[in-house]
This record gives C-alpha cells, structure tokens and sequence, in this order.
C-alpha cells in the first residue's frame, strides 16, 4: 500500500518549483513527464491510492495565500492537467486490456471494460459522498460514527464561517473588494472540483460491492484536507500567541488517538485470527489422527464473513501440520472476481477436486444456509469470524 503513495508523492514533487510564467526549458518539460511516469505507476500499482494527487493540489488552494491566487491557479490548472490526462490514458489503456486482452479475472468492482457513466448514478453517489455519517467516513475505529460525523461537520462548516469573516476583514479584500470576491469565487470552484476529481476511481467503479477504506482514500484524504483547514480557521478566533499551540494541540490529540485506537485493533485482529488458526490446527490434527485421508477442506461460514481468506488459513494450518514443502493447497471455489453465487459452481468445483494431484489439497467454501456436494476424504469446519469487543 505505500508504494502508490510514494508514486504518487514523487509525482506531485516533480512540478513543485517549476518556472510556470517564463519560457520553460526543455529541462523543465521533463519534469512535467516524469511527473507523468510516477503518476501512472502508482496507478498500475493501486489505481485509487493515486487519486490523493487532487487531495495534494487542493491543499495548495486552501493553504495559499489569496492575492497569490494567479500563480496558485496556473500550477493548479497544470497540476490537474497532468493528472487528468495520465488518468485518461490509464483508463484508455484498462479499458482495451480488459475487453480484448483479459488474461485473469477482475474483481467486479475494478473491472474498467464497463465503468459507470450513468449520470443518476453518478448523482447518488455523489450524495453519499456528502453523508459524513455513514460508515465510508468512520476512519477512526473504536470512536462513535455519529460523534465523528458531528465533528467533521463542525470543522469543516465552522471553518468556512471563521474563514468569511477573515477574509472580510483582510486587507486584501478591503483594498481589492471586487477582485478579491471573483478570486474567492474561483478558489470554491476550484475546492469543488478537486473534490470531485479526488472522489473519480469511486465515480466511475461498475460496482459499489467492494466499497473499504483504500478505494475511498482519494475523497478521504480531501476531506482530511479540508477538516485540517476548517480546525485552522477555527484557531483565528484565538489569540495570535496561543493560536499555533492550539492548532499543534489539536492535531497532537487527533493522532494520539487514532494511533492508540490502530494498535488496539490491529492487536485485537492478530489475536483472533491467531485463535482462528488455532481452531483449524486443532480440526485437521484432529482429523488426520484418526486414520482418515484428507483431499478437501471445506469452510461453512455466514455470509457476513470474506470467504477467500479461508484459503491462507487452511494452508497456514496444514504447513504448521505437515511442515513446509510437504503440502500443496489448491482453490476449487468460485474464484475471486468470478460473476455469479458459489452454490452454482458445484460442477466446476467438483471437476477441479477431481484433477487434484495426489500431493493436493482442495479448499473449498459455502454459506450457513447453502448446500453444497460432498466428497470423498473431506473434513467440514464450520466456523466464521466474530466481532470482538476492544
């Protein structure tokens, strides 16, 4: 997951300093390119990890100061230049892949042969966006949706109010009224438009049913972005003595808690799937101890659970078993990015037991209430992941 962010730092670093309003040299051009090349490998390695391009550019409208505003427009313009054009040319290129090309599945979610540019739906999940009470938004784990939901409105509507008045008492604005409004302007139209651009891989996916954190981690970081603007205009009605202790607080607390509350989950994780692991060791030990031929391991689990995860437990479970080398562990499921339910897959997955080489073992998977065709020299664990309290 770092490395499309590195990209895409990279990037956004290589048109930062560039002589926009003289006569480029050719020196300076190829920054311009190898911007492109940085951009449009983060996207091969994660194409929505790349969309914090926007969120970079939207911090440089915030953050910039206004009677700059002609020099902020111009990098900003050829910023999102870059970009939209790389992020054309990946899309081109995804688009033709997939539909002439394909050699492996795609999860649906990712499938560019067939975005969505269905305007109404491009409306409503625009509106979703905009719910900062649903649980896309809800990036700190163990805190209260709805007490996050308050707080980004607070920052982000509060900061815009405190970011009027001080800019209606500038000097800028008192000096430069009717220039200072129309750049004003631009710069809102500016924020809407990253915004939207930052929220592009979520747009135009052909499916929301793979909807986590790192494919919303574009919109997200925008609107990091504009919550960490929204707490700085809230500090202006401080004190300039006590104004940047206020705002190094604030962040200080934000980021104690979400590091506290990612220890504690991510602990929590390992330590259940710890005792997962546990429990299928136990299973197969249990199993093979009586005598018993074991050519197939099949998972029941409730549909509420991710079922491919199944197949690095059983093999983690059989190497600790068997020792590493002496087991090989094959998928007979309905494969990852496959379209269709896995209860309609018994023939497939009947004729991929039946190939097995003897050194093979098949894993295999149903939910609670679908059947599903036994086999010969198959052990049953019923078992599924619980919400565990932290």
């Amino acid at each position: 997951m770092p490395v499309p962010l590195l990209l895409v730092l990279l990037g956004y670093r290589c048109l930062q300093g560039l002589p926009r309003y003289s006569q480029q040299s050719s020196l300076d051009r190829r920054w311009y390119f190898f911007s492109a090349i940085f951009i449009f490998l983060a996207m091969l390695a994660y194409p929505s990890m790349a969309f914090l391009f926007p969120a970079l550019i939207l911090t440089k409208l915030l953050f910039s100061n206004l009677s700059n505003w002609l020099e902020t427009r111009c990098e900003a313009i050829q910023e999102t230049m870059v970009f939209c054009t790389v992020g054309l040319a990946y899309f081109i290129w995804g688009y033709y892949n997939m539909r002439y090309h394909g050699r492996a599945p795609v999860t649906e979610a990712y499938q560019l042969d067939h975005p969505n540019l269905s305007i109404l739906e491009l409306l409503r999940r625009l509106l979703f966006l905009t719910n900062v009470f649903n649980d896309w938004w809800a990036v700190s784990p163990m805190s209260s949706q709805r007490v996050q939901g308050w707080i980004t409105i607070v920052a982000i509507v509060g900061g815009a109010f405190w970011g009027t008045i001080s800019f209606l008492k500038s000097n800028f604005y008192l000096q430069h009224g009717k220039q200072a409004v129309s750049w004003l302007v631009q710069v809102i139209v500016g924020v809407v438009v990253l915004l939207i651009l930052s929220s592009g891989f979520f747009l135009l996916m052909p499916s929301l049913s793979l909807v986590q954190t790192r494919v919303l981690f574009g919109i997200l970081s925008s609107g990091w972005v504009l919550m960490f603007w929204g707490v700085c205009r809230w500090a202006w009605i401080f004190p300039n003595t006590v104004r940047e202790y206020m705002i190094g607080s604030v962040f200080c607390l934000f980021f104690l808690v979400q590091g506290t509350q990612a220890n504690k989950v991510t602990m929590v994780n390992a330590i259940s799937h710890a005792e997962y692991l546990n429990l299928d060791i136990t299973a197969i030990s249990n199993y093979l101890a009586k005598g018993n031929e074991l050519r197939r391991i099949h998972f029941i689990i409730p549909k509420s659970n991710y079922p491919y995860d199944r197949f690095f437990m059983a093999h983690a479970a059989l190497v600790k078993i068997l020792g590493r080398g002496n087991v090989e562990v094959k998928w007979c499921s309905l494969p990852r990015g496959y379209q269709g339910e896995e209860i309609n897959h018994q023939a497939d997955m009947l004729a991929c037991i039946s190939n097995l080489s003897n050194s093979e073992i098949a894993v295999t998977y149903s939910y609670e209430s679908d059947s599903f065709k036994a086999t010969k020299a198959m052990l049953v664990i019923k078992n599924h992941y619980q919400e565990h309290n932290l």
